[in-house]
């Protein structure tokens, strides 16, 4: 789920969505399709319905969170598409617009790019422009758009260097073991302001670590301690964890394809011994060598490839979520980095933007981070599957993180 908060004059902003809707939907192939079933499912870009759209009332600034867990939670219709949806909290100052994406289609970067546009498109209309966009034609798999010499290079790798850590990583036990059905995706939200921000990037700099390393070593060092809090022991010293990072594919692919939506990324998996009685620095340190050697051996370039043999002809998704659980990280920080949308009119301002991704799939659900850069602020939601995570433990182990944050920029 992408989220803007948009102020400035709503009820012009709610005329012309309909509009702008239909006109992005045309444009994108990846809006023009459903999934067609069997072995293994395929798209089909027959006959789609238009993009559905609701809106309701909004009942003050947390009310977003409520409709995302929301969101979340319902299926996609993938037989019939198509595979986005887009929802209005309406109010008489400002809205909250929550566009609904299947992973499948569609990144996060695809979802801000659809945001811009969006926001282009509107900002055109209040001006008595016409709105036109030109229609794309539709992409070849991702994988014959990599460029062959990185392609070759993942392919290179061998049984030996795929293979997982020797010794058994940590895994978070939880508080209550469901199947991914009886899972409920919840949001916690925390901003660092632009000045805590951009000490934070100064400091990553300073410490030869990076922003992103830093998120990931706070949580990691929050889910260790908690962990042995847990199962109750007095162990303590490091512990080898494992950590997933989405990864932005865009610069290795064979032809620009900015202007598209569609799932351009791939994910490393990077295991790293952690101390939870250490400086963040040190763990974001060791996260850093870790992640860069996922990287530089083009592992996760790898797993992309591999994407297409997961579903076996007689499996569903979750079954075949249950069949790889043991190759699941207790945790994934995903981070778009910064961003800005100017507005092309004054009657539209976007003022925070930031996103959701759905834990109750996976079975190895542990506790996972999402973090969007947006007018220097860093949004970052906490995502959690209740009652695998309590409420309770959540709020706590996120609270836990951002104290280590907090503590590192100082």
């Amino acid at each position: 789920v992408m989220a803007g908060r948009i102020s400035g004059h709503p009820a012009h902003f709610k005329k012309i969505l309909r509009d702008v809707l239909d006109i992005l939907q045309q444009n994108h192939p990846s809006l023009l399709c459903r999934i067609k079933d069997g072995p293994p499912p395929f798209f089909e870009t027959d006959v789609v319905l238009d993009i559905p759209l609701q809106v309701i009332p909004r009942q003050g600034d947390r009310h977003w969170i409520r409709e995302t867990e929301k969101e979340l939670l319902l299926p996609m219709p993938w037989s019939t598409g198509p595979l986005i949806r887009a929802t209005l909290l309406e109010a008489r100052d400002k809205c909250d617009l929550l566009i609904t994406l299947c992973h499948i289609t569609a990144d996060a970067t695809s979802g801000v790019k659809f945001y811009k546009q969006l926001l282009t498109l509107a900002g055109d209309s209040m001006h008595g422009w016409a709105l036109l966009l030109d229609t794309l034609p539709e992409l070849p798999p991702i994988e014959d758009l990599l460029n062959p010499m990185v392609k070759q290079k993942a392919l290179a790798l061998t049984a030996e260097e795929l293979a997982p850590p020797l010794i058994q990583p940590l895994r978070f036990p939880g508080d209550r073991e469901v199947p991914p059905s009886q899972r409920v995706t919840r949001v916690i939200q925390y901003v660092l302001p632009a000045h805590e921000a951009k000490k934070l990037m100064i400091k990553s700099r300073k410490e030869k670590a990076s922003v992103h390393t830093a998120l990931c070593a706070a949580l990691m060092q929050t889910i260790l301690r908690e962990t042995r809090e847990i199962l109750g022991g007095s162990q303590k010293g490091p512990a080898l964890m494992g950590c997933l990072t989405p990864v932005n594919v865009r610069p290795h692919l064979s032809q620009p394809i900015e202007d598209y939506m569609g799932n351009f990324i791939s994910n490393a998996v990077h295991y790293q011994f952690i101390d939870d009685a250490v400086s963040t620095w040190e763990a974001a340190r060791e996260t850093k060598k870790a992640l860069q050697k996922e990287l530089e051996k083009g592992k996760d370039i790898r797993a992309l490839l591999e994407v297409s043999k997961i579903l076996r002809p007689a499996e569903t998704p979750v079954e075949a979520l249950a069949r790889l659980k043991d190759a699941f990280a207790p945790t994934a920080v995903t981070n778009m980095g910064q961003w800005d949308i100017p507005s092309k009119s004054r009657e539209l301002v976007l003022e925070e933007l930031h996103y959701a991704p759905a834990m109750n799939p996976a079975v190895r659900d542990g506790f996972g981070l999402s973090v969007c850069g947006y007018h220097g602020n860093i949004i970052l939601n906490f995502l959690y599957a209740e009652p695998f995570v309590s409420a309770s433990r959540a709020d706590k182990m996120a609270a836990d993180t951002m104290k280590r944050l907090k503590m590192a920029i100082w």
